[in-house]
């Protein structure tokens, strides 16, 4: 496992500044700005996590907050930047819903 630092350069196009290798990881996260946040999905950097209600979202002071003012707060800025975790199947597979979105600013 690989633990991977970078910036979007472009449409569909990640620039990796710094990688890191994992000896176990637990979760997939990934951070950026959101693109699509729609009622069971969300897309950042252009890969889709499922949302469901055993979701957890966080605002940008850690606090939780409900979907309802998840969505406000992105839709409120098109810049907005969240880190989404997905806990991987013992296989190493992600279990393919966000079990965590937070606001990071």
């Amino acid at each position: 496992f690989v633990d991977v630092s970078g910036f979007e350069s472009g449409p569909s196009t990640i620039t990796a500044t710094q990688i890191k290798r994992e000896s176990e990881v637990k979760e997939v996260e990934l951070k950026g700005i959101v693109a699509t946040p729609v009622s069971t999905s969300i897309t950042v950097l252009g890969v889709t996590f499922l949302v469901d209600g055993d979701t957890k979202y966080e605002d940008a002071s850690n606090d939780s907050i409900n979907y309802a003012t998840f969505i406000s707060t992105v839709n409120s800025s098109s810049e907005t930047v969240v880190s989404i975790k997905d806990k991987l199947f013992p296989d190493g597979n992600p279990q393919g819903t966000a079990d965590e979105v937070e606001i990071e600013n």
